[in-house]
């Protein structure tokens, strides 16, 4: 039986190797929340990257407030992020 998923919230473990565990469920739910997170919306590998690599050099900056988190919401609690 052959499992299938929408492209970006796929584990990429699970395309190159066919094996697919709880690891794969966290991916996707992970992604989920990042989309939340930014205000990114549109899930594909591509966008996927961008919020990794954008999340990466927030995090060399200790700015993740600043610079990740949804500019559309003026009141995140930096405190707790």
């Amino acid at each position: 039986k052959e499992l299938v998923g929408t492209n970006g919230y796929v584990d990429p473990e699970y395309v190159a190797s066919g094996w697919v565990g709880p690891a794969s469920d966290v991916y996707g739910f992970g992604v989920i929340l990042l989309q939340m997170l930014t205000g990114i919306r549109r899930a594909n590998p591509g966008v996927v990257m961008e919020i990794q690599n954008l999340i990466e050099v927030a995090i060399d900056r200790g700015s993740l407030t600043k610079d990740v988190v949804d500019k559309n919401v003026d009141d995140w609690p930096e405190e707790l992020a």
